[in-house]
């Protein structure tokens, strides 16, 4: 006879109800079945699950090749999704919006040919770390950061360019290097910030100023500026001291597109020159630090 509190609590959970047996462990499933069966369940799953296998997911996405910007946006977020892309917030929203075919800050994807550049970059650095990680297996996957594409409704940001966030100290330029190497032959114009293997900071046209200031002592004349660089300019500029204003003449250019040639890294030099021979186009200046830029021109 129960009590009248132990006949609610009974009336509340229930009869009791048998505990369902733990599923077996895969050692002891395999051991059952024999290991060719299990390895046949795992193939074919009889529950219709999928089993996890980043090797062939891999080969899947690099088998396909992208002809629109909803197409390409689709793509990149499969490839983050097997961890072969870090995406930005905002460059995940935007990339959701492009593959359901919506327009985002003002730029509408196409869903028949590619009107977003920056997602044909993005696909080939992507593609081209997948097949690295790929093809050594027991490497470690690395995936790439994509950082902003879409900041304005015109110019490079408003799709053409695509933003790298990563570490760009000394021992990175390999990295880099391996990664510019995975672009498609083309036009584009690439960003390296002053810092370690890409442009000397002493180099910057204000740094060799303050330097000749420095070196002129107090009252001095100090000597003309030459082979001095800007931020966003390909081009290398001189500067030289009106004596009469006591100041700085505006900065004229020194040579045109030459900014590349005062990279720290022969490395880095010698891709530039190997991408120009197989048939593109590119613009080199000083970026802000932190990333590469890359935009298509």
């Amino acid at each position: 006879m129960h009590t009248r509190d132990e006949a609610e609590r009974f009336e509340v959970a229930g009869p009791a109800r048998p505990r369902p047996a733990p599923r077996p462990s895969a050692r002891r499933l395999a051991s059952r079945l024999g290991n060719r069966a299990f390895g046949r369940l795992l193939r074919d799953p009889v529950s219709g699950d999928t089993v996890a296998d980043p090797a062939r997911d891999a080969a899947k996405l690099a088998g396909e090749k992208p002809s629109t910007d909803v197409e390409y946006a689709t793509w990149l977020l499969a490839a983050a999704d097997a961890g072969f892309a870090v995406l930005w917030k905002d460059t995940r929203a935007t990339l959701e919006a492009f593959s359901a075919g919506k327009a985002y800050s003002g730029i509408q994807p196409s869903a028949t040919d590619v009107k977003v550049r920056a997602l044909v970059t993005m696909f080939d650095l992507v593609l081209g770390a997948m097949r690295r990680s790929t093809s050594a297996p027991g490497a470690t996957k690395r995936a790439v950061t994509l950082g902003s594409f879409l900041r304005d409704k015109t110019g490079p940001h408003a799709g053409a360019a695509i933003d790298l966030p990563r570490g760009m100290g000394a021992g990175t330029v390999d990295e880099v290097i391996a990664m510019l190497g995975d672009l498609s032959p083309g036009h584009y114009g690439i960003g390296l910030p002053f810092s370690g293997d890409y442009f000397d900071p002493r180099d910057e046209v204000e740094a060799k100023k303050s330097a000749a200031q420095s070196a002129a002592g107090s009252g001095g004349t100090p000597a003309s500026v030459a082979g001095a660089l800007q931020l966003d300019a390909a081009h290398t500029y001189k500067v030289e001291w009106d004596a009469e204003r006591n100041e700085w003449k505006k900065p004229a250019t020194d040579q045109a597109g030459a900014a590349y040639t005062l990279l720290r890294s022969s490395a880095l030099k010698d891709l530039f020159k190997t991408m120009r021979h197989a048939g593109s186009t590119l613009v080199i200046f000083p970026d802000r630090p932190g990333h590469v830029h890359i935009d298509q021109r």
